[in-house]
């Protein structure tokens, strides 16, 4: 009689566990909640003042933003009030001077979201970009479905993304930091 004491390992799908988190699966309520992420593109708006060097605030279009820039609706898991200590994301890593040890940031946030949410991820690992791209929570239903007609309830300026690799360097997920905006 063959007894088999070390089961054969299983590597855990980190990609499938995010997804099952994310939504949730036959046992489980899903945690993610709607968001919106504006990537701003490096063209200017037409209302861009180049001599102020500043946008027009009720621009119809850019909103303020003085870029143009396109909306993709994504699901995240979001955590705040977090101390800094705890996130690998570089820019949250420190915490403020100005806070007493141990207290929390209600300024800054870590999102989580899948795999192929940023195809073009590298573009934030190595800062060129003139503005950061945007994340803005949407109002959602009691039971975590987006609201209708769609709600903006904070913006957050995105300022570092960490992707997160498994097995042969396959990204599993990313690790967005976030600082916090007037909506």
């Amino acid at each position: 009689m063959s007894h088999n004491w070390y089961p054969r390992l299983r590597v855990i799908d980190l990609r499938e566990y995010l997804h099952r988190i994310l939504y949730g699966d036959e046992d489980n309520p899903g945690v993610g909640r709607p968001v919106l992420i504006r990537r701003l593109f490096d063209k200017h708006c037409e209302c861009w003042d180049g001599l102020a060097g500043t946008p027009k605030s009720n621009c119809v279009y850019c909103r303020g933003e003085g870029y143009l820039f396109t909306e993709t609706l994504h699901t995240a898991y979001l955590a705040k009030n977090f101390p800094g200590s705890m996130s690998g994301v570089v820019p949250i890593q420190g915490q403020s001077p100005l806070q007493a040890s141990g207290w929390l940031d209600n300024s800054r946030m870590i999102a989580y979201f899948e795999y192929d949410v940023f195809p073009d991820y590298e573009r934030y690992l190595i800062p060129t970009k003139k503005a950061n791209d945007k994340l803005f929570e949407l109002k959602a239903d009691e039971d975590g479905t987006l609201f209708y007609p769609v709600t903006r309830v904070a913006k957050w300026k995105i300022t570092a993304i960490v992707p997160h690799q498994g097995d042969d360097g396959r990204i599993e997920y990313f690790e967005v930091g976030c600082e916090k905006e007037s909506v």
